[in-house]
């Protein structure tokens, strides 16, 4: 059911002139090889592997190298979304090397893209530990560190689960849903990525300002209002937004 809906969704997608991205671990590929013939079939999309160590535990690497050859003989865009897991091996850097090691052909194709290997952080539950970049996080819990403007949403249209349209992958989800989506489902689609950042006030003023700016533009004190330290601006907008949205 949930492939039909899949399938349903590219053909949606492409029919209204929109190219979607299927993000995967890879896992069903070793069970069912021909979703992705039948994927293929069902509009322009682009596949998007997840490679992180989380993933690997479970995906063979060997089952992710057949995947990308089946891809690219079948002319099926490809990317890698890869997370760095502070403390945890492999790295991004050890597997986009693996990739390319055994498929050169896709130097190429980096050289032109900076998203063929699109590398976002791990968002931490609280500021202890060290930081999504890899560098220990030294400032200790209570103090407020403004991580900057949003750097990695905005990019692409997000269909969160719930059928809306998001201007990221980690808002939805949050309680606050009825007040961050920017279309409903994909009878409501915004134009283009452009129109997607003024579909709502909040955004630009994430989108250059940050969460911690925003918070201060609404009279709300960081350092005060909430005791403790971001290591990622995607740290700061989810500890932040729940609060400054009701």
């Amino acid at each position: 059911m949930a492939f039909n809906t899949l399938a349903t969704g590219i053909r949606m997608a492409g029919d209204r002139g929109f190219e979607s991205e299927v993000l995967t671990g890879g896992d069903w590929f070793a069970r069912a090889p021909e979703y992705l013939e039948q994927l293929s079939e069902s509009g322009p999309f682009r596949l998007r592997i997840s490679l992180d160590a989380e993933h690997q535990r479970t995906v063979t690497m060997d089952t992710i190298h057949l995947l990308i050859d089946t891809a690219l003989e079948k002319r099926i865009p490809i990317g890698f979304t890869l997370r760095d897991i502070p403390g945890i091996e492999p790295s991004p850097r050890t597997l986009r090397e693996t990739v390319l090691q055994r498929h050169p052909m896709l130097e190429n194709l980096s050289m032109g893209s900076s998203r063929l290997f699109h590398v976002i952080p791990t968002i931490p539950p609280s500021p202890a530990g060290p930081a999504a970049d890899g560098i220990a996080n030294t400032k200790s819990v209570g103090s407020i560190t403004d991580p900057g403007p949003c750097r990695l949403g905005f990019r692409d249209l997000v269909i969160g689960p719930d059928g809306r349209v998001y201007p990221c992958c980690g808002l939805f989800g949050l309680g606050i849903d009825d007040h961050i989506h920017a279309g409903s489902a994909l009878t409501d689609l915004p134009a283009s990525p452009d129109i997607l950042r003024n579909a709502n006030p909040l955004f630009p003023s994430l989108l250059h300002g940050g969460a911690v700016i925003l918070a201060k533009k609404h009279g709300w004190k960081p350092e005060t209002d909430l005791g403790t330290g971001y290591v990622s601006p995607c740290h700061a907008c989810r500890s932040m937004l729940p609060f400054l949205i009701n």
